[in-house]
């Protein structure tokens, strides 16, 4: 059973500490949810990814919150390959591929000292996680995949 409702926010984290505990409702829940964030010297809330969970949401955001505020980002083993986004934009960080979660949200821990993650919708589609992504140009979604792989996949299968 879902008792969320969109717009409310499931966790918020502000240089550390968590400003607003996590919401108990996203137990058990499916939809589709977005994380915000406020970069160092700037106002304004950014989206910053969106994911879709079919179940267990909440252990999919505990785990990236863990990350984020658990993970020393510079103490990682330096990355081999570029963090590319679904809208093909650059951005600075190197990860080892299969452990990009970990890499992400210690990154953006460096650059965000404020995240929130929000509860979007009770529809559990991937296509209702890409349309609010590309709507809110999510820097670092991926919908799956880096920007041009899955087209590059396809093409090498036919």
């Amino acid at each position: 059973m879902n008792n969320l409702s969109p717009g409310d926010t499931i966790i918020e984290i502000r240089e550390g500490k968590i400003i607003t505990p996590f919401n108990l409702k996203t137990f058990g829940a499916s939809g589709v949810w977005a994380l915000y964030g406020i970069e160092f010297n700037e106002k304004k809330e950014e989206c910053l990814n969106v994911g879709v969970s079919t179940k267990e949401m909440d252990k999919e955001i505990l785990y990236d919150v863990a990350c984020y505020l658990h993970i020393d980002f510079k103490r990682l083993d330096k990355g081999t390959e570029k963090y590319i986004n679904q809208f093909n934009d650059p951005d600075e960080f190197l990860y080892i591929k299969e452990q990009q979660l970990p890499y992400l949200y210690a990154y953006i821990a460096t650059k965000f000292p404020y995240i929130r993650f929000e509860y979007v919708s009770s529809k559990n589609t991937r296509a209702v996680e890409k349309e609010f992504a590309h709507n809110h140009h999510a820097r670092y979604w991926r919908n799956g995949y880096p920007f041009g792989i899955k087209q590059n996949r396809r093409k090498e299968s036919s």
